[in-house]
């Protein structure tokens, strides 16, 4: 079994294919979700493979997703345990309490696993490529699961 993992990683099945695959399903789900550029499934589909490529081909991505992942994981792992342990002391999922404190939780998570990247805390903070990129993937997941507003007409 470890022989066929070396040759899958010789073959660069961790460097190309697995980051091709996991970029090429977060923009064909939310072209298909969001419906941005056609309603069409054929159209969807051949953009999300075309940005993936692109993705593949001009960026390294394999270490900075298994770094990236690695800790987004644990932090994922942190916050099931927050859930397991307001869970048992009868907080409600829907209360505020809940929503908000998940949210800090995993926000301090991510903050003290990525803190080891920032040298001078005050200048770094701002010009590290790992905040920014917390900061978009953030914003995209709050921008995705809003809910729309009603519209009530007079």
């Amino acid at each position: 079994m470890q022989e066929y993992f070396i040759l899958l990683r010789e073959y660069g099945f961790f460097d190309y294919f697995l980051p091709f695959i996991l970029i090429l399903t977060i923009i064909y789900l939310t072209l298909q979700e969001r419906k941005i550029v056609s309603k069409e499934e054929r159209v969807n589909i051949t953009i999300a493979v075309c940005i993936s490529l692109i993705g593949i081909i001009s960026i390294n991505l394999s270490s900075f997703i298994s770094s990236f992942l690695g800790k987004v994981f644990f932090a994922l792992i942190v916050l099931i345990f927050y859930a397991l342990l307001v869970g048992i002391m009868g907080v409600e999922p829907e209360s505020k309490f809940f929503q908000y404190g998940s949210m800090l939780v995993f926000l301090a998570v991510l903050f003290i696993q990525f803190i080891d990247y920032v040298g001078n805390f005050t200048y770094a903070i701002l010009t590290s490529y790992y905040f920014w990129v917390i900061l978009t993937v953030l914003g995209l997941v709050l921008f995705l699961t809003k809910k729309p507003a009603l519209r009530t007409s007079e």
